[in-house]
């Protein structure tokens, strides 16, 4: 109670551990309790990673309106150089890639890759790039993002799951049949194996749709909202700078 800083902490933790554990009502809850504390004592920077929080919990909900609500307060909200500013551009991309805004993510993670300094992390945002271009019709761009995916996935698999299902959706909307099998039972396996069984559900559902050869839902134009947040996130490229640049 003496620290609000902390306080906010505390809540979103407790929030991405009852994400974790699947509790979405619980986590919402949390979410929501450390984005008005954050607000109510003026810390911009605690209440914006709530926002880009709450945004994550809806784009794993898949309630995409709501994720868009999220992903414009938390990109109001912070700061011009905060450190997870490419975390927020990779969550806005995956956002128009559900609402098959196809070419607009392309360009955020084309944008966002270079930023990534983790490499398992690093992994998973080119894989994304890999299904973003695949189904933005740009084959030569995605074979390049996979063949990336796969050589930093094979050092650095902490989300092997993910990687796997991105690449496999990549392949499906090229109609790779093949290899989109082949990547979505890796998939299956691999959040099997870890028990994770959210992203094992995702394989299964894709899976299906694989052994169905039912392609992808076609590129949508962008919208008001969808067009605004590219627009948005763009512009704060040119300004944010990593954690302890110095300008030589």
């Amino acid at each position: 109670m003496r620290n609000q800083r902390e306080a906010v902490y505390a809540l979103l933790g407790y929030g991405t551990m009852m994400k974790d554990a699947g509790n979405f009502e619980e986590a919402r809850k949390a979410f929501e309790r450390g984005a008005r504390r954050a607000t109510s004592t003026h810390r911009r920077r605690e209440a914006a990673e709530a926002f880009h929080d709450l945004l994550a919990l809806a784009l794993e909900q898949r309630r995409l309106k709501l994720a868009e609500v999220y992903a414009r307060k938390a990109l109001w909200t912070y700061p011009v150089r905060h450190r997870r500013f490419p975390a927020l551009a990779y969550d806005v991309a995956f956002l128009l890639l559900l609402q098959c805004h196809y070419a607009g993510a392309v360009t955020i993670l084309e944008r966002t890759v270079p930023l990534i300094e983790r490499l398992e992390e690093r992994a998973l945002v080119v894989s994304a790039l890999a299904w973003a271009a695949g189904c933005a019709g740009w084959n030569t761009r995605r074979l390049e993002a996979e063949r990336l995916a796969l050589g930093l996935v094979a050092s650095h698999d902490d989300y092997v799951p993910g990687v796997f299902i991105h690449l496999a959706d990549g392949c499906r909307a090229a109609g790779d049949w093949n290899r989109a099998l082949e990547f979505v039972v890796q998939a299956q396996d691999s959040a099997v194996e870890r028990q994770q069984p959210g992203l094992a559900q995702v394989a299964l559902t894709l899976r299906a749709a694989i052994e169905r050869r039912e392609s992808p839902p076609p590129n949508t134009p962008d919208t008001d909202a969808s067009g605004a947040l590219l627009r948005s996130i763009l512009a704060r490229f040119g300004k944010w700078r990593a954690p302890g640049y110095e300008p030589r």
